[in-house]
């Protein structure tokens, strides 16, 4: 219990220093902007977007220190340090102004009896994803690249090519700050500050709301949020999901705030935050096109400017995001010749993935198929989302009580015409997110953005003479968060089962050998191995605990070894082919090979195949066999 308490003080003191480093560096490119904040509301606004700005900043060096082969844990401890030195001043100016703003009607909502009833449900939530960040990483997706490739990056000390593994072309803007947390303050650090990321989320929208409608209750739009399923669970692991909704979900705030104020900075905040999402991912692209659209019916229905003012500003707004997000594309077209590797590889001539797996790939994300297109499927996705949530992905579940609030999104505020047009944007935001990837927690910005719209419905009833409708909503409200609460830690804990780990009863090495089957492998190769080893896993896909060279293919990948038995004749040539790769070990998980063949396709090897792969174990030195798991010395 002692390690834990010590490690736990230790990774908020690391996550602390992080976001003051993060928080000053975003002031610097703030304050050419912006005056210093003036209320409580400007304050609290200021400081998310310096520290995202930060973040943005910090994941560009890494980038550089990468791809300069540099990605060394003392240069980058240095230049923490240098960076925390030179924005002290900044940093010095913040709290002063903090210090200064003591008094402001936004801090009353402490004081609201809405509040009082409602936050402890609040608390049980934060004190919950505090409690997963001190469970190790476990999540799939995490272990194969979120974490999986970052990893393989410093262990090599470098951004280096990975052709086996076509998610490391994917934008990595978050994973790179995964770097940093990992090198610098390990796993535990990684997860505090996807913790962040929920906060922060949760920070913008009742800031928004706050912006959008100035009503009491507009805390309730965060409050919300936090509870819905999706956000519990993602806050849970370890995704890029929750900084992709806070980027997309600042730039939508920033664009509001120009059309209110009319003032260019705030678009040119929007475009910068838009740029850092697409240096996160692909789908972006889709955001920051409507965008575009929010910005030319801004300037042309409601500003009633000309055709010519509005394609200066969605021209402006392109030429900033595309600059600042252009990083991870340049990088795929000098590696791929292809910015969005792998998508649209026949467009751009690099079709190095085969047709079946990227349609393997498509199928696992749930994207739309139009072949079998059905207006019937489209109207029975909510009854879906409510009693199949396995059906959109990891995190599927919205939960009845989004479900009950969704249609009050749709209620038009007269005295606000903003909100008319967040609603058409809504519309067109939910069609894109049906006909593209049907997977929850992508949806996340739009989740946002309805329980905004539908909030503000709701502050309304609330403010209404009707006694009726606030005893109604605070009843739903409650029973909502509840059920939401039961059902989010209900589904962590029977997919991680983390509670002896977490009383202290279970050893971190015995709950990951009891959750990850290849764990005892990786263990032994961590101890025993030398460091200039370089293993290929065969079936096995995860590799973040794996502390050496891999060579790990994903379930859409083909798997280098594939082409060698198809064309070796002997086991000999087989071991030749091998070595000619420096291949010094051979993992072989013979469990999940069938699991990826049986969902994925993955391997596509005959009997013949198979039987040389078989005479090739019998003729090989077995270090180890953990089940159906076998490390291989070649």
């Amino acid at each position: 219990m002692t390690n834990f308490i010590i490690k736990s003080i230790t990774d908020l003191f690391f996550m602390l220093l992080f976001l003051i480093l993060c928080l000053g560096l975003g002031k610097r490119i703030w304050s050419c902007l912006f005056d210093s904040a003036r209320t409580a509301v400007d304050m609290f606004e200021e400081g998310i977007f310096c520290i995202c700005i930060g973040l943005g900043i910090l994941s560009f060096i890494i980038l550089i220190l990468g791809l300069a082969g540099i990605l060394r844990f003392w240069i980058v401890l240095a230049i923490f340090v240098l960076l925390l030195i030179m924005v002290f001043k900044e940093i010095k100016g913040y709290c002063l102004t903090c210090l200064k703003i003591r008094k402001s009607h936004f801090l009353q909502i402490f004081r609201s009896p809405y509040f009082l009833i409602l936050s402890p449900f609040f608390m049980i939530s934060l004190i919950w994803l505090f409690l997963t960040t001190r469970i190790p990483p476990l999540f799939y997706d995490a272990l194969v690249y979120h974490l999986g490739v970052p990893n393989q990056y410093l262990i090599h000390h470098s951004i280096r090519f990975m052709p086996f593994s076509f998610h490391s072309h994917h934008p990595f803007l978050i994973q790179n700050l995964f770097s940093i947390t990992l090198l610098l303050g390990g796993y535990g650090s990684t997860k505090l500050l996807i913790m962040t990321f929920v906060v922060l989320n949760v920070m913008s929208l009742s800031l928004l709301t706050v912006r959008l409608s100035g009503r009491p209750i507009s805390w309730l739009a965060g409050g919300i949020f936090l509870l819905t399923p999706t956000m519990l669970v993602v806050g849970s692991l370890v995704t890029v999901d929750l900084g992709f909704s806070l980027y997309t979900l600042l730039a939508f705030y920033a664009l509001c705030i120009w059309v209110i104020k009319k003032e260019q900075r705030w678009l040119i905040v929007s475009a910068l935050m838009t740029g850092f999402s697409l240096g996160i991912k692909y789908t972006a692209i889709i955001y920051c096109f409507g965008l575009c659209l929010l910005c030319l019916v801004f300037a042309l229905i409601k500003e009633r400017e000309n055709i010519r003012y509005a394609a200066k500003v969605c021209i402006l707004y392109i030429l900033i995001a595309a600059a600042i997000g252009s990083g991870w594309y340049i990088k795929n077209m000098v590696w791929t010749r292809n910015p969005f590797y792998p998508k649209w590889a026949d467009v751009w001539g690099n079709p190095k993935i085969p047709k079946k797996n990227l349609d393997a790939f498509h199928a696992s994300a749930h994207a739309f198929d139009f072949k079998n297109f059905k207006v019937g499927r489209i109207l029975s996705m909510p009854s879906e989302l409510l009693f199949h949530p396995e059906n959109f992905g990891v995190g599927g579940s919205i939960g009845i009580l989004f479900l009950i609030l969704f249609p009050l999104a749709f209620f038009p505020d007269k005295k606000n015409q903003v909100y008319s047009i967040l609603i058409l944007f809504c519309i067109a935001y939910l069609v894109a997110w049906i006909f593209t990837f049907r997977m929850t927690r992508f949806a996340l910005p739009l989740i946002a953005i309805i329980i905004l719209l539908a909030t503000n419905t709701l502050a309304r009833l609330i403010q209404s003479q009707q006694k009726f409708f606030r005893y109604l909503i605070m009843i739903i409200l409650m029973l909502g968060f509840a059920y939401n609460l039961h059902y989010s830690i209900g589904i962590f804990s029977r997919v991680y089962q983390p509670w002896e780990y977490l009383r202290c009863k279970e050893s971190e090495d015995s709950y990951l050998s009891r959750a990850i089957p290849s764990y005892p492998i990786f263990r032994y190769i961590n101890n025993t191995l030398p460091a200039q080893s370089r293993i290929l896993f065969l079936g096995e896909t995860i590799n973040f605990y794996c502390y050496r060279d891999v060579i790990a293919s994903s379930a859409f990948d083909i798997n280098p070894l594939i082409p060698i038995l198809k064309n070796k004749k002997t086991s000999e040539d087989i071991r030749t082919a091998l070595r000619g790769m420096k291949v010094t070990h051979l993992l072989i998980n013979f469990k999940e090979m069938d699991r990826l063949e049986c969902y994925y396709q993955t391997f596509g090897l005959n009997e013949k195949d198979l039987q040389q792969l078989l005479d090739f174990l019998r003729s090989s030195s077995i270090l180890l066999r953990h089940r159906d798991i076998f490390l291989v010395k070649v």
